[in-house]
């Protein structure tokens, strides 16, 4: 039987690196990555599923009851104190404020957006589907293509005005100025640097993480110059093992 601290260390290893106490072999980890990071530090501060449309009157009188807020959300992240998140199937971005007040884009302003980054230059979403990745403004309004041609891209991370994405179809990370120039980083592999099936990424300290799904683990690169820097993670279905590798995130330590 999973104890209760059991559970929320399985869910940490998919939500956060600084937010398990995770048991890897020693070999995998960075030597200069501290691991386990500690006491996991979850909470849950609330769930966001559906409103109501209307006065409780009014919705029973009309029929319309609780519209639900998304159709499969996916990838999401945070602009100041509002929430974006990126809504594929209904091919929508969103903007829920602390206030619970939603907004939401035009219909395929990004396409089928799977994952979001807030930026210098604007809300970028990646619509795998179209093989594009999209600027959006505060309004969530398509503001340009930043990228097009891409094979099946994912997961967003910026760092000043350079856009990191997750070329997940080419095994590869692509880094795209602001001018629209492209630097590519690894190659299909499983050797250090190199990628099967990238989804998620993330930047931290200076660190870009990348969510190397089907090589099972997470690897640590320099931004810049996309050297490899470290890796952590396994094959299994023990605590610290990554068998369907779905996000990364790091928090403040």
């Amino acid at each position: 039987m999973r104890t209760a601290r059991g559970t929320l260390l399985t869910l940490a290893a998919l939500a956060s690196l600084g937010c398990g106490g995770l048991r890897v072999r020693e070999q995998a980890v960075a030597p200069d990555l501290a691991w386990p990071p500690g006491q996991p530090r979850v909470r849950l501060e609330r769930v966001i599923q559906q409103r109501t449309a209307g006065a409780p009157l009014v919705s029973w009188l009309a029929g319309s009851g609780t519209t639900p807020v998304f159709a499969r959300p996916h990838g999401v992240a945070w602009d100041g104190g509002d929430l974006i998140v990126a809504d594929p199937s209904a091919r929508r971005v969103l903007r829920i404020t602390a206030s619970g007040r939603v907004g939401a884009s035009p219909e395929n302003a990004a396409g089928a957006a799977v994952a979001v980054a807030v930026c210098p230059a604007g809300i970028v979403a990646s619509d795998s589907e179209g093989g594009r990745v999209a600027v959006l403004g505060p309004d969530l309004r398509r503001k340009r293509w930043l990228a097009e041609g891409l094979s099946r891209p994912t997961g967003l991370a910026c760092e000043g005005e350079t856009v990191f994405v997750a070329e997940t179809g080419a095994h590869r990370v692509v880094a795209i100025g602001a001018d629209g120039a492209r630097r590519t980083i690894g190659d299909r592999g499983d050797g250090p640097g190199r990628f099967n099936f990238p989804t998620v990424l993330a930047l931290a300290g200076g660190t870009l993480l990348v969510g190397d799904t089907l090589n099972f683990r997470i690897q640590r690169l320099d931004p810049a110059s996309g050297a490899f820097l470290g890796s952590f993670g396994q094959l299994g279905d023990a605590a610290g093992e990554m068998p369907r590798l779905k996000g990364v995130a790091a928090d403040s330590a």
